[in-house]
């Protein structure tokens, strides 16, 4: 057999099958390659719910504090709204395919928070304190739990489903 640089006069080139080995070789390490890119794209936005959720929850316990009045968060099945002064804020993290886990009215629940008809309610009072809760929550690929203490810290747990 002649290498390929000898075939011809002088022309280099690669075969139909050497161009197709190469393929189905690229082909298999991108099915191994692209779910591991995926999971890890959504742990990264995970990741960005779990700090915007922090930073809201430090700025409301602050703006509580100061302003000497309760603040009050009402979940729903994709984020959470909020006011603050004049301002109502609204987060939804629908596009990160994020849904809150939402007790129904009147169901028992293991935490001190409200419910009430359009979700639950988390408070944060003046001493710096809040209503405790814990909401549950799930992507494509994970799920979990945000915990808020007495104390207003925030506790975020997650694992694959």
């Amino acid at each position: 057999m002649q290498p390929i640089s000898a075939i011809g006069k002088g022309q280099a080139g690669y075969t139909l099958l050497e161009i197709l080995v190469v393929l189905i070789l690229m082909g298999f390490i991108g099915t191994l390659a692209f779910p591991a890119f995926f999971r890890n794209e959504e742990k990264l936005a995970i990741g960005k719910i779990e700090d915007t959720i922090r930073n809201d929850w430090e700025k409301l316990q602050r703006e509580a504090m100061a302003g000497k009045m309760n603040h009050t968060v009402t979940f729903d099945g994709y984020g959470y709204s909020f006011e603050i002064g004049e301002a109502e804020i609204r987060r939804s993290f629908q596009n990160y395919n994020f849904t809150w886990t939402i007790p129904e009215q009147g169901e028992e629940t293991e935490s001190n928070a409200t419910v009430t008809r359009s979700g639950a309610n988390l408070t944060f009072n003046p001493d710096g304190s809040c209503s405790a809760g814990e909401w549950g929550w799930e992507t494509l690929r994970f799920r979990g739990v945000m915990r808020i203490n007495d104390d207003g810290t925030m506790e975020w747990r997650y694992e694959r489903k």
